[in-house]
């Protein structure tokens, strides 16, 4: 006999266990659990902080309590509750040979509602994770199981999983669930990430993004440039899909990269196993998500990436995929999961050359007028150059000459008359156009001086894979720069710098083992190794993530442990320590740290930790806090107080600071009253719950009783609302209520009041 679910309660109390013989796989279609008009909001493999997404959502209208049904045969045998990730949680293994999850739930089928809540009463926890017996609990397809809601986190909606036997997460719209799907992907941005550890875009960036517009002509999404490319690189693509016109956006489902014809690079969310959670931040560009541009592709491998369903090469213009000076044509094919597809395609062209021209002389003619003779070397000459023009720089901004463009030599090469007196010490800069529609800037030439002139004022960026170290010098009088680096008096490198403007020099150092440890930057304006221009010593730039764990230590309180445990790659980290006046006004138990970059990619938390000069009891009452630099608020951090050494994580850079947190949580418009009558016999309890700082201690941190009695709290920590009602009737009579908040730091907040149960007889004679 098979035990249905309107018909277990008494045999699902006591724990009864029937055992059946193996089941066939069925090959009923599966049905999806809510209705016939599925919309999504969220797709399968979208991007999560630190995860991938292992379902898709399904809105419900805004909605709590849309009826939630089983998608096949099969039996329950899981229940989860919690007051984060997936709230309260369903999972199903079917006839079919998958698991289905639901989460988020609001509420489950009654004699399920009921055993949880038997379960929570009895040990007093709101938490439970429950295995249940091999087909106790035998649902049909179609049957109700459950509420939708939006328990664990977001807006209502239900989070909708299929699962193979081994637990790895499938997309469902590629295993047997259809939607009405006729939109075709989207594609908005493109974008170039430079991979070597040496070259700058000519922006003096690492990365740029461009836009891209959809040509009906054409059929396919276009740029309307040729990008120009002379260093390795990989392609990022901003895209999504829609399963409607203006419906969500979610990920794509395939994704394809061709450069002339070859494929190399392909990614496809079928299955997602969750071991593989953290892969999420090198399959997506990690620091446009953190902007909350969540679906930005990488078109390239990661070596640390272990997610399987993306094979290619590392990037572009690298050993695993050679290219030949000249013009290519990229395609990136997109499809979701019912055939739809979308394409862009674009021309790029490469060269391995630093510059295709270069001065081949420069003569006097007379005192007006100045004859450069530009010529192409071995790439330029490979390179469909149709025309150039000369561009000056003018007061920080490149614009063209008031000069006739450039005379085509029979050797591919240009001449060009400079009209003027001073002309000749110009900067300026040759501009190729392509037959191919590529504009590329190159050689700069003229007016650049040997040796330079002013004092060059230095600063620097931490960026993702280096420093960017930027050149102020207070001459507009154009002159070249290299920075020469050192560590206790030893050259580690000679590196030169690109112009942006006369006074404005850029220079990218690779975050690389050689430049572990810098102290000092001489940077000099003249290929004259003996003439400094500057130096900046007593530099402390060190780079982390080489071997073991380091100790970062900003004071003698504060301090941090970053090693190759904890990042990818190395990183350069540059820490300050704040002194804070008034920090008892503040309830602040330290200074202000900085640890930047605000933003990097961390393979898994680092330590902090923060020594305190004295065991006393208020240390109890603190905890690690990172600012919200949105919010402009302190957000608290799991913390652990052993001694008087208080332990704590991080994912990223920021402000960090040990807080203080002596208030206790705020009880506010609870829905029983003091001395009030009520008729109901199991009267609903409403509250607002809410903490300024540590946040409401996870699961036993909310305690509601009536007449001593334990009630389940069903808490939603993003509004702070709190429910509960009597499992069971009151008498009628007086009842005591009593309620017990706990935050993070210890702090309790409490509210006792009395109130009636009576009937509507009584409640009028008391009315008379």
């Amino acid at each position: 006999m098979l035990i249905q679910l309107s018909t277990i309660s008494t045999i699902l109390f006591t724990f009864v266990l029937v055992f059946f013989p193996g089941i066939a796989f069925s090959d009923q279609a599966p049905v999806w659990p809510i209705g016939s008009r599925v919309d999504l909001s969220s797709g399968f493999g979208d991007y999560r902080p630190d995860h991938f997404h292992f379902g898709v959502d399904i809105r419900t209208g805004g909605k709590i309590g849309e009826r939630v049904f089983a998608p096949v045969d099969g039996y329950l045998y899981r229940i989860r509750t919690s007051y984060n990730g997936y709230g309260k949680a369903l999972y199903l293994k079917g006839d079919d040979g998958y698991i289905y999850v639901f989460a988020h739930l609001s509420q489950f089928a009654n004699n399920l509602e009921q055993y949880i809540q038997k379960a929570q009463t009895s040990s007093r926890r709101y938490e439970q994770d429950i295995r249940l017996p091999k087909d106790s609990i035998r649902v049909k397809q179609s049957e109700f199981i459950a509420f939708s809601g939006s328990t664990g986190s977001g807006a209502p909606h239900l989070h909708f999983e299929q699962r193979d036997k081994e637990n790895l997460t499938l997309n469902p719209l590629n295993h047997g669930f259809e939607i009405n799907d006729k939109t075709p992907p989207t594609f908005s941005r493109l974008g170039y990430q430079l991979i070597d550890d040496k070259s700058l875009f000519q922006g003096g960036l690492r990365k740029r993004f461009v836009d891209v517009r959809y040509s009906a002509d054409q059929g396919y999404y276009v740029l309307d440039s040729v990008p120009f490319f002379n260093s390795p690189f990989g392609l990022l693509v901003d895209c999504y899909d829609q399963m409607r016109p203006k419906g969500m956006k979610q990920a794509i489902n395939t994704l394809v990269l061709e450069v002339d014809g070859r494929e190399l690079f392909s990614r496809k969310y079928d299955s997602i196993d969750f071991a593989v959670n953290k892969s999420v931040d090198l399959e997506y560009d990690y620091q446009e998500s953190v902007q909350k541009r969540k679906r930005v592709h990488r078109l390239f491998r990661s070596r640390f990436s272990t997610f399987p369903g993306s094979n290619g090469v590392t990037g572009l213009g690298i050993p695993e995929a050679p290219l030949k000076t000249g013009l290519h044509h990229a395609r990136i094919k997109a499809e979701d999961s019912y055939g739809n597809r979308s394409e862009l395609r674009f021309d790029f062209v490469w060269s391995t050359d630093p510059e295709l021209y270069e001065l081949k002389s420069r003569e006097k003619i007379n005192k007006d007028t100045t004859l450069f003779v530009l010529s192409p070397n071995k790439s330029g000459r490979e390179i469909a150059v149709d025309s150039a023009v000369v561009i000056r720089l003018s007061r920080g901004i490149w614009g063209r000459t008031s000069d006739p463009q450039l005379k085509k030599r029979a050797d591919g090469g240009f001449e060009f008359k400079a009209e003027g007196a001073k002309k000749s010490v110009h900067i300026l800069r040759l501009r190729l156009y392509t037959t191919t529609g590529a504009v590329i800037d190159d050689l700069i030439f003229s007016g650049i001086l040997d040796p330079g002139v002013g004092i060059p004022r230095l600063q620097y960026d931490i960026i993702d894979d280096g420093l960017l170290v930027y050149l102020d010098i207070t001459s507009r009088r154009g002159s070249r720069s290299e920075l020469d680096i050192y560590y206790q008096g030893k050259l580690l490198d000679r590196l030169s710098s690109i112009m942006l403007t006369a006074s404005k020099h850029v220079c990218f150092v690779p975050a690389v083992e050689k430049f572990a440890n810098i102290d000092r930057i001489d940077i000099r304006l003249s290929s004259d190794t003996t003439n400094v221009a500057s130096s900046y010593g007593s530099l402390q730039i060190k780079l982390y993530g080489l071997g073991e764990p380091e100790e970062i230590k900003i004071d003698r309180f504060f301090s941090a442990y970053i090693g190759a445990e904890n990042l990818y790659q190395p990183k350069f980290i540059h820490t300050v320590s704040e002194i804070v006046p008034n920090k008892a006004f503040l309830k602040m138990a330290s200074e202000r740290y900085m640890i930047e970059p605000d933003v990097f990619l961390c393979r898994k938390p680092f330590q902090l930790t923060y020594q305190f000069p004295n065991d006393v009891p208020e240390n109890k009452r603190t905890g690690f806090c990172w600012l919200n630099p949105e919010k402009k608020n302190w957000v608290w951090l799991e913390s652990k107080l052993s001694g008087t050494q208080l332990q704590g994580e991080s994912v990223g850079g920021g402000v960090f600071a040990v807080m203080y947190d002596f208030d206790p949580p705020q009880i506010s418009r609870l829905s029983i009253k003091d001395g009030k009558r009520y008729q109901q016999t199991r009267p609903v309890i409403r509250f607002i719950l809410e903490d300024t700082l540590s946040g409401i201690a996870p699961d036993t941190g909310i305690i509601i009783e009536i007449d001593g009695k334990w009630l389940i709290p069903e808490y939603d920590p993003e509004t702070g609302y709190v429910i509960s009602r009597p499992l069971d009737n009151l008498s009628i009579g007086r009842h005591h209520l009593g309620i017990r908040a706990y935050d993070r730091a210890g702090n309790v907040a409490e509210h006792y009041l009395n109130f009636i149960v009576t009937t509507r007889e009584n409640l009028r004679g008391k009315g008379r």
